[in-house]
């Protein structure tokens, strides 16, 4: 069948055919290409640290680290379907310097996010992202249609978007800032914040809340051209608000 078992220092697999295939890993690093024409899917799960030097593939592709290692990415992605990418433990996944860029939907699961700093820059469709460390700061600078995300630490968050940004669902230990800017920032639930929640859109941006309100138990920032959910007759509660 298509489920292996490879091992080599360094690997620069291309493959032709269309195939569903899971593999188990042990490389240190990966060059990948699978035909772009076939929806098909891939999984790989390395058992120590790998670098991804660079993916294609038509269909999702998720890559799993084991025993506490980082996933590293060289270059951007070019998965037509949804990348996942996931660390065991510790491990964190380091992006390059210069930011990442996924051409589909963008799937992270891992300890820690990170380049040289916390101050990261992602693009994707739709992301969906689970990060487990404590107390880190984070300054991400994003080109998301929407967002799923969830961290456990109590340190600082500041995410800004370069257009609208629909924000599924947030969760949060510590303070958090969303900005999107001259867009609308769309919230589809409450974001569950434990901290201060600075939700900002610069020019024409609109702040769409859901029907059912924010509810805050923190302090609340709102500073939007406009705020409304379905209509303007919206229900805010915080400990604290400043509009």
């Amino acid at each position: 069948d298509n489920d292996l078992n490879l091992s080599a220092a360094s690997a620069n697999i291309t493959l032709r055919s269309a195939a569903t295939r899971n593999w188990l890993t042990q490389f240190d690093a990966l060059t990948l290409s699978l035909p772009l024409a076939n929806a098909d899917n891939f999984n790989l799960t390395d058992a120590n640290a790998l670098t991804l030097n660079s993916v294609i593939s038509g269909g999702d592709a998720g890559f799993t680290t084991g025993n506490n290692a980082n996933l590293t990415l060289a270059n951007n992605s070019a998965v037509a379907g949804r990348l996942s990418l996931n660390t065991t433990g510790s491990g964190a996944i380091i992006l390059p310097a210069i930011g990442f860029s996924q051409s589909g939907a963008l799937t992270l699961n891992a300890y820690d996010l990170m380049d040289t700093d916390r101050d990261v820059s992602l693009a994707a469709t739709n992301a969906n992202i689970t990060l487990l460390s404590n107390g880190n700061a984070r300054n991400w600078a994003t080109q998301f249609d929407s967002l799923n995300l969830a961290l456990n630490g109590s340190g600082d968050f500041t995410l800004t978007d370069s257009d609208a940004l629909q924000i599924n669902a947030a969760s949060s230990g510590g303070n958090a800032h969303f900005t999107t800017q001259n867009a609308d920032l769309t919230l589809s639930a409450s974001p569950a914040v434990a901290g201060d929640l600075q939700l900002i859109t610069t020019g024409v941006g609109k702040l769409i809340i859901p029907d059912n309100g924010i509810n805050h138990g923190g302090d609340l920032f709102i500073d939007a051209k406009d705020l409304q959910d379905s209509d303007r007759s919206v229900n805010v509660r915080a400990n604290h608000a400043q509009l």
